[in-house]
Protein backbone atom coordinates (compact mmCIF):
# COMPACT_ATOMS: atom_id res chain seq x y z
CA UNK A 1 0.00 0.00 0.00
CA UNK A 2 1.41 3.20 -0.81
CA UNK A 3 1.70 5.90 2.52
CA UNK A 4 -1.00 8.53 2.42
CA UNK A 5 0.59 11.82 1.45
CA UNK A 6 4.06 10.21 0.34
CA UNK A 7 5.73 11.36 -2.69
CA UNK A 8 4.77 7.95 -4.17
CA UNK A 9 1.41 9.01 -3.39
CA UNK A 10 1.74 12.90 -5.08
CA UNK A 11 3.40 11.28 -7.72
CA UNK A 12 0.77 8.46 -8.61
CA UNK A 13 -2.21 11.09 -8.35
CA UNK A 14 -0.85 13.08 -11.12
CA UNK A 15 -0.38 10.42 -13.07
CA UNK A 16 -3.85 9.53 -12.55
CA UNK A 17 -4.69 13.31 -13.50
CA UNK A 18 -2.91 13.32 -16.87
CA UNK A 19 -5.07 9.99 -17.08
CA UNK A 20 -8.57 11.54 -16.58
CA UNK A 21 -7.65 15.02 -18.41
CA UNK A 22 -10.85 16.22 -16.42
CA UNK A 23 -9.84 17.62 -12.95
CA UNK A 24 -13.44 18.32 -12.44
CA UNK A 25 -13.83 14.38 -11.46
CA UNK A 26 -11.33 15.06 -8.74
CA UNK A 27 -13.02 18.10 -7.95
CA UNK A 28 -16.45 16.89 -7.42
CA UNK A 29 -16.32 13.22 -6.62
CA UNK A 30 -13.31 13.99 -3.74
CA UNK A 31 -14.63 17.26 -2.82
CA UNK A 32 -11.13 18.71 -3.64
CA UNK A 33 -11.13 22.34 -3.99
CA UNK A 34 -7.52 22.54 -5.32
CA UNK A 35 -4.75 20.24 -6.04
CA UNK A 36 -3.22 21.26 -2.92
CA UNK A 37 -5.67 20.78 -0.75
CA UNK A 38 -4.94 16.75 -1.55
CA UNK A 39 -5.02 16.40 2.56
CA UNK A 40 -8.84 16.68 2.04
CA UNK A 41 -9.05 13.41 0.68
CA UNK A 42 -10.68 11.11 3.52
CA UNK A 43 -11.00 7.20 1.21
CA UNK A 44 -8.21 4.81 0.46
CA UNK A 45 -6.00 5.15 -2.14
CA UNK A 46 -7.08 1.67 -3.60
CA UNK A 47 -10.65 3.17 -3.63
CA UNK A 48 -9.64 6.31 -5.56
CA UNK A 49 -7.19 4.21 -8.08
CA UNK A 50 -10.06 2.19 -8.68
CA UNK A 51 -12.67 4.63 -9.38
CA UNK A 52 -10.02 6.33 -11.90
CA UNK A 53 -8.64 3.31 -13.50
CA UNK A 54 -12.29 1.83 -14.15
CA UNK A 55 -13.17 4.76 -16.73
CA UNK A 56 -12.56 3.42 -20.42
CA UNK A 57 -10.92 5.40 -22.03
CA UNK A 58 -8.37 5.38 -19.11
CA UNK A 59 -7.32 1.90 -20.03
CA UNK A 60 -7.44 2.34 -23.32
CA UNK A 61 -4.91 5.26 -22.48
CA UNK A 62 -2.90 2.50 -20.65
CA UNK A 63 -3.46 0.28 -23.45
CA UNK A 64 -1.90 2.49 -26.18
CA UNK A 65 1.40 3.25 -23.77
CA UNK A 66 1.52 -0.58 -23.29
CA UNK A 67 1.65 -0.73 -27.59
CA UNK A 68 4.03 2.14 -27.65
CA UNK A 69 6.19 0.44 -25.12
CA UNK A 70 6.46 -3.05 -26.44
CA UNK A 71 7.93 -1.30 -30.00
CA UNK A 72 11.46 0.38 -30.54
CA UNK A 73 9.64 2.52 -33.19
CA UNK A 74 6.99 4.82 -33.42
CA UNK A 75 3.80 3.27 -34.45
CA UNK A 76 1.12 5.43 -36.50
CA UNK A 77 -2.15 6.28 -35.94
CA UNK A 78 -3.82 3.64 -38.78
CA UNK A 79 -1.64 1.39 -36.72
CA UNK A 80 -3.28 2.07 -33.47
CA UNK A 81 -6.74 2.43 -35.31
CA UNK A 82 -6.50 -0.89 -37.20
CA UNK A 83 -6.03 -3.09 -33.45
CA UNK A 84 -8.65 -1.04 -31.53
CA UNK A 85 -11.18 -1.66 -34.09
CA UNK A 86 -10.66 -4.45 -35.44
CA UNK A 87 -10.68 -6.44 -31.72
CA UNK A 88 -13.67 -3.80 -31.29
CA UNK A 89 -12.42 -2.34 -28.21
CA UNK A 90 -13.55 1.29 -29.26
CA UNK A 91 -14.51 3.88 -31.19
CA UNK A 92 -12.20 5.33 -34.34
CA UNK A 93 -13.15 8.99 -32.29
CA UNK A 94 -12.80 7.98 -28.67
CA UNK A 95 -9.22 6.80 -29.94
CA UNK A 96 -8.07 9.73 -31.24
CA UNK A 97 -9.17 11.96 -28.26
CA UNK A 98 -7.33 8.95 -26.22
CA UNK A 99 -4.49 10.07 -27.85
CA UNK A 100 -4.92 13.56 -27.83
CA UNK A 101 -5.00 13.97 -24.73
CA UNK A 102 -2.00 11.78 -24.19
CA UNK A 103 -0.30 13.83 -26.55
CA UNK A 104 -1.15 17.19 -24.19
CA UNK A 105 -0.41 15.40 -21.02
CA UNK A 106 2.99 14.72 -22.61
CA UNK A 107 3.01 10.94 -21.91
CA UNK A 108 3.22 10.10 -25.38
CA UNK A 109 4.85 12.41 -28.27
CA UNK A 110 3.55 12.91 -31.76
CA UNK A 111 5.02 14.05 -35.07
CA UNK A 112 3.61 14.17 -38.75
CA UNK A 113 5.39 12.06 -41.74
CA UNK A 114 3.21 12.57 -44.84
CA UNK A 115 -0.16 12.40 -44.03
CA UNK A 116 0.15 10.40 -41.29
CA UNK A 117 0.92 10.69 -37.84
CA UNK A 118 3.88 8.51 -35.93
CA UNK A 119 3.48 8.36 -32.07
CA UNK A 120 6.26 7.00 -29.45
CA UNK A 121 6.05 7.06 -25.78
CA UNK A 122 7.64 9.37 -23.70
CA UNK A 123 9.78 8.72 -20.11
CA UNK A 124 6.32 10.22 -18.56
CA UNK A 125 4.27 7.74 -20.25
CA UNK A 126 6.90 4.80 -19.42
CA UNK A 127 6.84 6.11 -15.57
CA UNK A 128 2.73 6.03 -15.48
CA UNK A 129 2.84 2.99 -17.31
CA UNK A 130 5.26 1.13 -14.85
CA UNK A 131 2.73 2.65 -12.40
CA UNK A 132 -0.61 1.16 -13.06
CA UNK A 133 0.44 -1.94 -16.12
CA UNK A 134 -1.28 -3.95 -13.01
CA UNK A 135 -4.64 -2.44 -14.06
CA UNK A 136 -4.20 -3.93 -17.89
CA UNK A 137 -6.17 -7.41 -18.36
CA UNK A 138 -3.87 -10.33 -19.42
CA UNK A 139 -6.66 -11.24 -21.73
CA UNK A 140 -5.51 -7.51 -23.40
CA UNK A 141 -2.07 -7.65 -23.19
CA UNK A 142 -2.58 -10.76 -24.97
CA UNK A 143 -4.31 -9.31 -27.97
CA UNK A 144 -1.73 -6.11 -28.07
CA UNK A 145 1.01 -9.05 -28.09
CA UNK A 146 -0.55 -11.02 -30.43
CA UNK A 147 -1.18 -7.97 -32.80
CA UNK A 148 2.33 -6.92 -32.54
CA UNK A 149 3.82 -10.04 -33.60
CA UNK A 150 1.68 -10.71 -36.20
CA UNK A 151 2.13 -7.69 -37.88
CA UNK A 152 5.57 -6.66 -36.89
CA UNK A 153 7.06 -6.85 -40.65
CA UNK A 154 4.29 -4.77 -41.84
CA UNK A 155 4.41 -2.45 -39.10
CA UNK A 156 8.50 -1.85 -39.09
CA UNK A 157 8.07 -1.21 -43.29
CA UNK A 158 5.42 1.44 -42.78
CA UNK A 159 7.43 3.14 -40.28
CA UNK A 160 11.07 2.73 -41.76
CA UNK A 161 9.86 3.71 -45.59
CA UNK A 162 8.02 6.80 -46.22
CA UNK A 163 7.12 8.65 -48.90
CA UNK A 164 5.52 12.97 -49.25
CA UNK A 165 5.42 15.45 -51.27
CA UNK A 166 5.36 19.45 -51.49
CA UNK A 167 4.63 22.04 -53.57
CA UNK A 168 7.91 23.56 -54.61
CA UNK A 169 7.63 26.91 -57.20
CA UNK A 170 5.95 25.61 -60.28
CA UNK A 171 6.79 21.70 -59.67
CA UNK A 172 6.65 19.37 -56.82
CA UNK A 173 9.46 17.91 -54.92
CA UNK A 174 9.00 13.80 -53.91
CA UNK A 175 10.61 13.50 -50.75
CA UNK A 176 11.29 9.56 -49.96
CA UNK A 177 12.98 8.19 -46.98
CA UNK A 178 14.06 4.71 -45.82
CA UNK A 179 15.59 4.23 -42.68
CA UNK A 180 17.37 1.19 -40.89
CA UNK A 181 17.02 1.76 -37.04
CA UNK A 182 17.16 5.02 -35.65
CA UNK A 183 19.18 6.71 -38.83
CA UNK A 184 18.24 6.70 -42.61
CA UNK A 185 19.46 4.17 -44.79
CA UNK A 186 18.27 6.19 -48.16
CA UNK A 187 17.01 9.78 -48.91
CA UNK A 188 15.79 10.76 -52.21
CA UNK A 189 14.10 14.17 -53.34
CA UNK A 190 12.74 14.23 -57.05
CA UNK A 191 11.41 17.26 -58.58
CA UNK A 192 8.27 16.34 -60.78
CA UNK A 193 5.95 18.48 -63.17
CA UNK A 194 2.71 17.94 -61.92
CA UNK A 195 1.00 16.67 -58.78
CA UNK A 196 -0.61 13.06 -60.02
CA UNK A 197 2.88 11.68 -60.51
CA UNK A 198 4.31 12.78 -57.22
CA UNK A 199 1.72 11.17 -55.63
CA UNK A 200 2.26 8.15 -57.63
CA UNK A 201 5.64 8.17 -56.81
CA UNK A 202 4.46 8.04 -53.19
CA UNK A 203 2.61 5.36 -53.27
CA UNK A 204 5.12 3.04 -54.95
CA UNK A 205 8.18 3.86 -52.88
CA UNK A 206 7.00 1.29 -50.21
CA UNK A 207 6.99 -1.63 -52.66
CA UNK A 208 10.14 -0.16 -54.73
CA UNK A 209 12.65 1.50 -52.25
CA UNK A 210 14.72 -1.55 -51.47
CA UNK A 211 15.14 -2.59 -55.18
CA UNK A 212 16.30 1.22 -55.82
CA UNK A 213 18.47 0.71 -52.65
CA UNK A 214 20.17 -2.22 -54.26
CA UNK A 215 20.44 -0.62 -57.61
CA UNK A 216 22.28 2.79 -56.61
CA UNK A 217 24.66 0.56 -54.18
CA UNK A 218 25.71 -1.89 -57.78
CA UNK A 219 25.94 1.21 -59.94
CA UNK A 220 28.01 3.18 -56.97
CA UNK A 221 30.34 0.57 -56.21
CA UNK A 222 30.68 -0.12 -60.10
CA UNK A 223 29.06 -3.52 -60.03
CA UNK A 224 25.93 -2.97 -61.63
CA UNK A 225 26.21 -5.11 -65.14
CA UNK A 226 22.98 -3.85 -66.39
Amino acid sequence: MIAYGSTDFHNKLDMIINFTQDYSVLYNKYDIIEISDIGQISMSWERMCSDMLQEPETLYKLMTLYMLDRVNFPLTNSQLSEFFLDKEYTTYMTLQLVLNDLVEAGLINSHKVGNSTHYEISSDGREALNFFIGDISAAAMADMDEYLENNKYSIRSAVDTTADYFRSGGSYTVHCVSREGSGPLLSIDISVPDERIAADMCANWPARSQELYSHIMLSLMGSDKT
